[in-house]
């Protein structure tokens, strides 16, 4: 389901957004801006590494520390 927002752009900016749309593969300027922010924030996902993760394997004295236990996340 959609959700209705407004944002506000420069007119250059509108400009080539305009000329992107072609009613075919981009068919309207909410399309573009859609299948864009979905490339932006899945790049984003995919090189960032969960920071859980990254903590869960922190090297402490030259092996993989048992964050978890040290934590008390694990009984």
């Amino acid at each position: 389901m959609s959700e209705r927002v407004t944002i506000t752009l420069k007119k250059g900016f509108l400009r080539e957004i305009d000329r992107a749309v072609d009613r075919v593969k981009v068919r309207s300027r909410s399309h573009l801006i859609e299948v864009a922010m979905r490339e932006y924030l899945d790049k984003r996902t995919s090189v960032q590494p969960d920071p859980l993760e990254k903590w869960l394997d922190t090297i402490v004295d030259g092996r993989r520390s048992d964050a978890l236990k040290e934590h008390d996340l694990v009984a």
